[in-house]
């Protein structure tokens, strides 16, 4: 029994040992060894909407809760000074 449970740590420690055996031939790329350069296309951009800058223009819109408001002018109450 002592023997089965010493075979299985041994197998277990050379499993462990094989996955952490580092990558011989590891190729790293640098960003600072080739830039990466981009060309403005005019074509492209006038047929996208773009501007002179290759941006188009969009609009963000923020929404906050609020009280739930009736849109039925005929429901409110009248107040004094509202027509």
């Amino acid at each position: 029994m002592k023997s089965n449970a010493f075979f299985s740590l041994l197998a277990l420690a050379g499993l462990l040992l094989l996955a952490c055996k580092p990558e011989v031939n590891v190729e790293t790329k640098v960003a600072a060894d080739e830039p990466e350069t981009f060309t403005y296309d005019s074509t492209l951009a006038a047929k996208l909407g773009a501007d002179d800058y290759g941006m188009r223009k969009y609009v963000m819109a923020f929404l906050k809760a609020g009280p739930n408001q009736d849109q039925d002018s005929a429901g409110r109450p009248i107040t004094a000074g509202t027509s």
